[in-house]
């Protein structure tokens, strides 16, 4: 028995299964994999089978292809794991049943397709699912490192997970047709190319640079479109001269594809490498947002040629963080790890994306002898790494070698307590509070110590406390022995433009914050009822959590899923409640002034309980409403005129009492694009009694701008992230002088 579920084509659709955000009809749900089926106005005699690759270094999966299907009016069903299991779990079995069922009930041909992992999927179910055609991009032969040794080590971490390899790509020659698209000077995908056509008939079609990736390479020569919707539609007799058109277009477009050059470039660097390097000054001419490969290539030079891979990341037109921390390593590799060291203090967004880069060039910094820098770094990363024994290892080693003050001992202290078993950390936790004169307590860590590993030093470790003990000298050990008095418990209620701020104050001394863990909130009304809820003055039929809550999250604040589950709301209640009524003060960001009223009840703007739609397409009006739940009757209140805002707001502040109040707007640089949100600051910084604060986050957006994406626009709603830092810093300091 399967833990899965089949469903009617008519019942209603969740949008969400395991956290995974699915359109669609659904098909089949199971505990490792998920179809969904996406129909189309004139669907046509012909249905895609996509199966899903790896999506964001192993995070969440998605449909592949979905959109591109949906807008060629391609009717398509999504075949998705739940995790990178390379569709090796027990109930595939299951779920290519119900597909293949349910296609051959309405379509007359099936087709199969996917990427990498995905091509992997649509080559070995092929068979099983009746498929007459399949299309593979970058396929892999096989996952099982028995058979892999040593020709792919690829994703090693993501296939660490699959216990049993129980679905092989089956051997045969029964393909009517079937395509591999893959880059032959790609070893990895060259291999797994090769080892497909030895047992399976399949034509390769080989795009030399296109890298493994081969999806952005054709999108760059103009023919992914076009090749694809005619390969996977036309009669069988037309795909393979439908195949040789691509590779004959394809040697006439590739110069205008930045991948190509990029691809060769990082192909050629080992056996030509002049030719190479102007392979990739060609690739940076094309200035865009994405460069994969160059980074790859910087990567590879990183250790032996850190001043060429320096000069490489100066050269890309948009600066990301992983090419900062590629820098700083480049320049501790260079010995300047100062300079190195500067540059990932500068950059707190750092930490929490990329912790383990970072942590690697922390090492090297160490290691230098820039104990006082690497102890800043550490201290930031075991925030974000808080399980990784290794980095309280190393951050205990750089403190125990700057003088021992009480960042020192607090440290020592959590990492003893993370880690009571682990002796080096006990050893390194003993030296530091022993050096401090808390004899006692140092004494007790260093028998622990000795118990797990007795060795000399710790031996004399142990004789100094006992020694320290008997002079009564020793300062006397406090649990809170850091603070001037107990933390300030802060209750943040907003969206992730509070919560990154607060997220770099997950250290601080002086506060403890509170993350509820239950989505965004914007509007002072919708705030004010979800304060009465929490204080129990009304109650929230668990029928409408759905709409009242929103599952949005930043890495300090996760969603707590118990809130869509009818047999665990009532828990997540309690628990938020309590985290409320134990507070001492909130922190609200005000960042809407219009409200969506079902009667008087204030709900989601857009909620994503459902459906997941983006709020570009639903923000005028009641938006949402109208276009998907208007039988619900949900009207949008906006406050007439700006002194009844300001009530609204006094009305909040008023249900919050006693508790100390921290208000926040939406962040506003005073011009046109954010007029409305200039309306909302006004509001905000009125003055609504002797326990509000107001934090006025315009002259942070003057100094510091919004934040730069990746692909180089602009995002109004976020701060720049060195804002964030200083946003951060005025909220402790605000904080700091409350001393609620």
């Amino acid at each position: 028995m399967h833990n899965s579920t089949a469903q009617r084509d008519n019942a209603p659709q969740p949008d969400s299964i395991h956290g995974m955000k699915m359109p669609g009809t659904i098909l089949y749900a199971g505990e490792n994999v998920i179809a969904t089926y996406h129909p189309v106005l004139n669907p046509g005699e012909n249905v895609v089978i996509t199966f899903s690759h790896l999506f964001n270094d192993g995070g969440e999966h998605k449909p592949f292809a979905e959109k591109f299907l949906s807008d060629n009016s391609i009717s398509h069903i999504s075949i998705v794991p739940t995790w990178a299991n390379w569709y090796q779990s027990s109930d595939m079995e299951d779920c290519i049943s119900r597909v293949r069922d349910f296609w051959q009930s309405r379509f007359r041909t099936a087709s199969t397709y996917g990427s990498s992992m995905g091509g992997f999927g649509a080559i070995t179910f092929r068979e099983r699912l009746k498929a007459s055609r399949v299309l593979a991009l970058s396929p892999q032969y096989s996952a099982d490192p028995s058979v892999l040794l040593s020709a792919d080590t690829r994703w090693e971490k993501e296939r660490s997970g699959i216990v049993n390899f129980l679905q092989p790509m089956p051997s045969g020659n029964d393909y009517p047709v079937s395509a591999i698209i893959y880059d032959p000077f790609h070893p990895q995908d060259r291999w797994h190319a090769e080892m497909i056509s030895r047992n399976r008939s399949a034509k390769l079609i080989p795009l030399p640079f296109a890298g493994h990736n081969v999806a952005r390479h054709l999108v760059e020569t103009k023919q992914l479109s076009d090749f694809v919707t005619k390969f996977l539609t036309v009669a069988d007799g037309e795909a393979g001269p439908i195949a040789n058109e691509l590779i004959l277009g394809r040697r006439r477009l590739r110069r205008i594809s930045q991948s190509y050059w990029a691809n060769m470039g990082l192909q050629l660097q080992a056996r030509k490498p002049k030719l190479a390097g102007k392979a990739l000054e060609v690739a940076l001419s094309f200035q865009t947002a994405q460069n994969p490969e160059i980074m790859a290539y910087v990567n590879l030079i990183l250790n032996e040629k850190p001043a060429e891979a320096l000069e490489w990341i100066s050269k890309l037109p948009h600066e990301n963080l992983k090419n900062v921390v590629a820098k700083a390593s480049a320049l501790a590799n260079m010995g300047n790890y100062a300079e190195s060291a500067a540059i990932l203090l500068d950059n707190n967004a750092i930490f929490a994306q990329y912790p383990t880069e970072t942590s690697k060039v922390a090492v090297k910094i160490l290691h230098s002898g820039n104990y006082s820098d690497a102890a800043n770094i550490y201290e930031k990363l075991s925030v974000y790494l808080n399980k990784k024994d290794y980095i309280w290892i190393y951050y205990l080693k750089s403190l125990s070698k700057i003088e021992i003050d009480n960042r020192s001992v607090n440290a020592a202290v959590e990492a003893f307590e993370l880690f009571p078993e682990n002796p080096n950390i006990l050893e390194l936790a003993g030296w530091i509070i022993l050096k401090a004169k808390y004899f006692h307590k140092a004494a007790e860590i260093l028998k622990l110590a000795i118990k797990l590993r007795p060795v000399a030093y710790t031996t004399k470790y142990l004789e100094e406390a006992t020694s320290g003990i008997s002079s009564g000298v020793g300062k006397i050990w406090k649990h809170d022995y850091l603070l001037d008095s107990a933390p300030t418990k802060l209750f943040p209620i907003g969206s992730s433009r509070l919560h990154e701020p607060l997220g770099e104050l997950l250290k601080s001394k002086h506060l403890n914050i509170l993350f509820p863990r239950m989505g965004y909130f914007h509007s002072p009304r919708q705030i004010e009822h979800l304060v009465k809820w929490l204080n129990g003055t009304v109650e929230l039929d668990v029928s409408l959590a759905g709409l009242f809550f929103r599952r949005d999250g930043t890495f300090c604040n996760k969603f707590d899923e118990d809130i869509f589950d009818p047999d665990k709301f009532y828990y997540f209640r309690d628990r938020v409640r309590a985290l409320w009524k134990n507070s001492d003060a909130c922190i609200l960001e005000i960042s809407s002034d219009v409200s969506f009223l079902y009667d008087t009840l204030p709900l989601q703007g857009n909620p994503n309980f459902l459906r997941n739609v983006p709020y570009s397409e639903v923000w005028k009006g009641a938006g949402y409403y109208d276009r998907y739940e208007p039988e619900i009757g949900v009207k949008p209140s906006t406050p007439s005129v700006f002194d009844e805002f300001v009530d609204d707001i006094q009305s909040l502040v008023n249900e919050c009492s006693p508790k100390c109040v921290i208000l926040v707007p939406h962040h506003s640089d005073g011009t046109i694009a954010t007029a409305k949100r200039e309306r909302i600051r006004k509001a905000v910084l009125n003055d609504f009694g002797s326990n509000v604060s107001s934090i006025d986050t315009q002259p942070i957006v003057a100094r510091h701008g919004f934040r730069i994406l990746a692909d180089g626009s602009l995002d109004i709603h976020h701060l720049a992230w060195e804002g964030v830092a200083e946003e951060s810093q005025v909220i402790g300091e605000l904080v700091s002088r409350l001393r609620i």
